[in-house]
């Protein structure tokens, strides 16, 4: 009985924080933060599975010290390996306020730290689009260049105080370019180096519309530019306002006489 008693009192059965709650700066990489398993007397337990963690609250997750990488995918991405038990990371937000922190992990529980964000003078915690709300190109030309660069919690300009990554979206309509002709690889995103102060990018569009173009990188406040899509040289309209005819073509189509 007394083994049975040891065994069941060493499964895990809960989540518990190994690391005390805190505070950290808008665009700061937190201290570190460790989650564990414990069994039912709050002893550090080891998993018989992996346990896949779901992170929430803060903006983005990663597991460098410094907050470079690869960010964590919150849903899943952090893992309590088969015979371990903990799991560390680390994580970046730009707003000034209260913050809680909840990791969850199938069957355990959810737990909840609550953090405090400050104000971080001088620290990147955003990027802006210089000088432009929106810009105007014709379908399948390239743009102008768009500047952005990188401010702190009052909007003064500041410089990467890490290499940070900017991210371009929507890249399901829109190509991102590094060259003022639209001839080079397509970009996803642009790897800044520390003490950069931001960068440019080019755009164009094969169909007519209004696109939201977003520049963002993990744990700052992203900028975005609307980019207006017109017609080009010949005139030609977008798929959506040609969908309507093609949608009539079999109707027009001569019927076979009998």
């Amino acid at each position: 009985m007394n083994l049975l008693f040891a065994f069941l009192l060493a499964a895990p059965t809960q989540l518990a924080f190994l690391t005390q709650p805190g505070q950290t700066g808008t665009g700061v990489c937190s201290p570190k933060v460790t989650v564990e398993l414990e069994d039912a007397g709050g002893a550090t337990a080891m998993a018989p599975a992996p346990v896949a963690l779901t992170l929430t609250g803060p903006d983005a997750f990663f597991s460098a010290a410094d907050c470079t990488g690869p960010i964590i995918d919150p849903n899943g991405g952090l893992i309590i390996p088969r015979g371990g038990s903990n799991a560390s990371f680390y994580f970046l937000h730009p707003h000034v306020g209260p913050l809680p922190l909840t990791v969850s992990g199938d069957p355990y529980a959810a737990v909840t730290q609550s953090w405090t964000v400050v104000a971080a003078p001088g620290v990147a915690m955003g990027l802006t689009f210089l000088g432009i709300g929106s810009v105007s190109i014709k379908q399948s030309a390239c743009s102008e260049a768009l500047s952005y660069v990188f401010h702190d919690i009052n909007g003064a300009l500041v410089t990467a105080p890490r290499a940070l990554t900017v991210i371009y979206s929507p890249a399901d309509y829109v190509e991102f370019y590094s060259d003022a002709s639209c001839r080079s690889r397509r970009l996803l995103s642009a790897d800044l180096p520390a003490g950069s102060s931001g960068s440019q990018v080019y755009v164009r569009a094969g169909l007519i519309g209004a696109y939201t173009v977003r520049a963002a990188s993990p744990g700052l406040e992203p900028s975005t530019v609307q980019v207006l899509i017109s017609g080009g040289p010949q005139g030609c309209a977008s798929a959506h306002a040609l969908w309507p005819a093609l949608a009539l073509l079999p109707l027009l189509r001569p019927r076979r006489s009998r």
